[in-house]
């Protein structure tokens, strides 16, 4: 009789233990983003900002969500993809342990003219005075592929990913610029003001 009691006791300790455990600890707010079409977009940055601009938190998303187990108190402010094109700012954002939430967030994509995996070259035309050269066209070095600029001297070309082009901005009248664009990051346009000397006159 006395094992069958100290058994039940060794029981009832075992399970009173196992009811204090701590439990683990959940999601007080989960960012779920998605894309344009409303499929979950990994890997992009969220980040948690407070009301002083400081960074408290920072990390990617995984099957399209991230999860924030705590946080200080206080307003905060969450970005999703804060180096990329369009980047999306909830405002306003507290910690809940009553009733934590989501928050459903699009991240609206970049402007691509080709479906492919590219860097957008955005090339202004100007002269010396900073006007715009309506004239001036941007062209693939060793090539005849080219786009002419509009109005304002602009003109935009799809760059591939991980791949060097020399490119030229020529205009009749002026020197033509060469320089090299980089595409690392597609989620990042690719920006050259391109400053034409006129033929003919000496640089200081």
């Amino acid at each position: 009789m006395k094992i069958t009691w100290l058994a039940f006791l060794w029981f009832l300790c075992a399970g009173g233990a196992r009811a204090q455990e701590k439990p683990t600890s959940k999601c007080v707010l989960v960012v779920a983003v998605r894309n344009e079409i409303g499929l979950p977009l990994d890997g992009a940055v969220v980040q948690l900002v407070n009301d002083n601009g400081r960074k408290v938190w920072e990390s990617r998303t995984v099957n399209g969500e991230v999860c924030l187990r705590d946080f200080p108190f206080g307003n905060h402010s969450v970005i999703v993809a804060p180096e990329s094109c369009h980047p999306v700012v909830v405002l306003n954002v507290r910690m809940s342990l009553i009733a934590p939430y989501r928050l459903f967030v699009t991240k609206p994509g970049c402007p691509h003219l080709t479906g492919g995996a590219v860097c957008m070259l955005y090339a202004r035309a100007v002269d010396a005075d900073g006007n715009p050269i309506v004239q001036a066209q941007l062209r693939t070095e060793g090539t005849a592929v080219f786009v002419k600029a509009d109005e304002y001297g602009r003109m935009v070309m799809g760059i591939p990913q991980n791949q060097h082009f020399g490119m030229i901005v020529e205009a009749p009248g002026y020197v033509p610029l060469g320089f090299s664009p980089e595409c690392i990051d597609i989620t990042k346009p690719i920006e050259k003001e391109a400053v034409l000397k006129k033929i003919g006159v000496s640089v200081p």
